[in-house]
């Protein structure tokens, strides 16, 4: 627990960019979620379905009802769809296809910018982090006495550096 401790205390210096990473985690989430959303209205454009259609008489309200969530999500993702349903159905279908098929590609669009983002932003720190610890390493070694690098092998040394640093890193 010590060693995470003390990796961690190299993570500090970038915490902007984490919240960052973090805010992109978000966004992407809500894009990829609001994606997968926007396909509903998009198949109910394609095969001419009606908006209120009933569900069977055999299925029981149990295996109807979607799963909870918690916090009210399970409202929020419904309340999504059909605002989104009401505005592409509201037209002709050609223009319905028109608007969804803008819509999907805005949204993963910005799914993509937002994925991309998080991804710049955790390897900034993953690099920073990486060069602080070889930084520190290489003033703990440029101050040890002569006396342990006769006792060491240098390749010996150039092998732990290396490989010890690397696997912090995965």
């Amino acid at each position: 627990m010590n060693i995470y401790l003390r990796i961690l205390r190299y993570v500090r210096k970038y915490w902007l960019h984490l919240g960052g990473s973090l805010i992109c985690i978000i966004f992407f989430t809500l894009f990829s979620s609001a994606s997968l959303v926007s396909i509903i209205p998009f198949l109910k454009v394609i095969f001419q379905q009606e908006m209120s259609a009933a569900p069977s008489p055999a299925a029981s309200p149990e295996q109807l009802a979607p799963p909870k969530l918690a916090g009210g999500l399970t409202h929020k993702i419904d309340q999504f769809k059909v605002m989104l349903e009401q505005w592409v159905l509201a037209t002709e279908r050609v223009v319905a296809l028109e608007k969804l098929c803008l819509l999907i590609l805005i949204l993963i669009f910005f799914k993509g910018l937002f994925g991309y983002l998080q991804s710049y932003y955790m390897a900034f720190v993953e690099q920073g982090v990486m060069m602080d610890i070889r930084n520190d390493l290489y003033r703990h070694i440029s101050r040890l006495d002569l006396a342990f690098f006769q006792s060491r092998r240098t390749g010996e040394l150039i092998s732990k550096i290396t490989n010890d640093v690397n696997m912090i890193n995965n």
